[in-house]
């Protein structure tokens, strides 16, 4: 487990911060828009051989994360960083850094109290740094090579004719564009909306990235309830909430079952459901417009994504409402 900044050791550490701070002075990106500087080996490119030599030895200036002092919880949101990463690289696609995210905005102490808060509670918190905006052939192109990559160990993702690894219904391509929206609604106090970060593939294609935590047990919550949170009550009234659910977004469930896959564990949704955010800001209608869900498929072994009626209800479709 990586010490604390404050317990290695100082010489290599003032080293390293020489060098990261010249390497922020020659990046042309900001801490909001990272362009072609986001991924770790292209940051340590730019520093100089003492700098990079301390970064191979893990000794790498701030990193954003010494706000969280459970060390599990640090390596955690670590592990979700380099998870993303690689999922982003099938792509080219620059990944942030948690400094990054720190900067523009993310209060790593909020996110680590609620993780332990829902580990506590047995929810399996799932952390995901998440690309938005890709669009579908890019996650397409993501899913294919994760599916063809050796290295997963036990790769359960399997080539089909109609998606390898990834699988949409015709009602979900057609309104994949309104599905990719980075979420805007933030659980963090004191703040407005969520904190991003945006980097941009070779061919221009921009990415909003976001990190919220998500309940990662099997069976998701809320079960029987339709998208707005709806539920029969003993007359059989649909009752909704006061207040009207979050839901995780598509390119989060993607994101979440992917690096989960990666890890050689079981992703979530074996035989359930969950809904996903439908990117329209009007939550609280009972009746009409429509809503993603997705879930995993063994048998096919691909991740499914389809579209049901905000109003539909079923005893294996639930939600995972995210933190962050």
């Amino acid at each position: 487990m990586p010490l604390p900044l404050s317990e290695r050791n100082p010489t290599l550490i003032t080293a390293v911060n020489e060098a990261y701070n010249r390497a922020q002075l020659s990046a042309t990106g900001t801490a909001r828009e990272l362009g072609g500087i986001g991924t770790r080996a292209s940051l340590a490119d730019l520093m100089d051989a003492d700098g990079a030599a301390a970064r191979e030895q893990g000794l790498a200036a701030s990193s954003g994360l010494e706000a969280i002092t459970d060390p599990e919880t640090r390596a955690a949101f670590e592990q979700s960083f380099e998870l993303s990463n690689k999922l982003a690289s099938y792509i080219e696609l620059p990944t942030p850094t948690p400094e990054d995210m720190a900067e523009a905005g993310v209060d790593y102490a909020y996110l680590a109290e609620e993780y332990e808060r829902m580990d506590a509670g047995e929810l399996e918190p799932h952390i995901v740094l998440t690309p938005h905006g890709l669009g579908l052939d890019n996650w397409r192109t993501i899913f294919a090579k994760a599916t063809a990559d050796t290295t997963i160990p036990n790769n359960p993702l399997q080539a089909r004719q109609d998606g390898n690894g990834l699988w949409a219904s015709d009602d979900a391509t057609a309104n994949w564009q309104t599905f990719d929206k980075a979420p805007r609604r933030t659980t963090t106090p004191g703040q407005a909306e969520l904190p991003h970060i945006t980097t941009t593939l070779p061919d221009g294609t921009t990415a909003t990235w976001t990190i919220r935590i998500i309940p990662g047990t099997q069976k998701p919550g809320n079960l029987k309830a339709n998208y707005n949170g709806g539920v029969l009550d003993a007359n059989q009234q649909l009752v909704l909430p006061d207040t009207p659910p979050t839901h995780q977004t598509v390119p989060e469930l993607l994101t979440d079952k992917l690096t989960t896959i990666f890890t050689g564990e079981t992703p979530s949704d074996k035989d359930h459901m969950s809904w996903c955010d439908n990117g329209q800001d009007n939550q609280q209608a009972a009746v009409g417009g429509s809503a993603p869900r997705g879930y995993w498929s063994s048998v096919s072994g691909q991740v499914d994504v389809d579209v049901s009626d905000v109003g539909y209800r079923d005893v294996v479709l639930g939600s995972r409402p995210p933190v962050g």
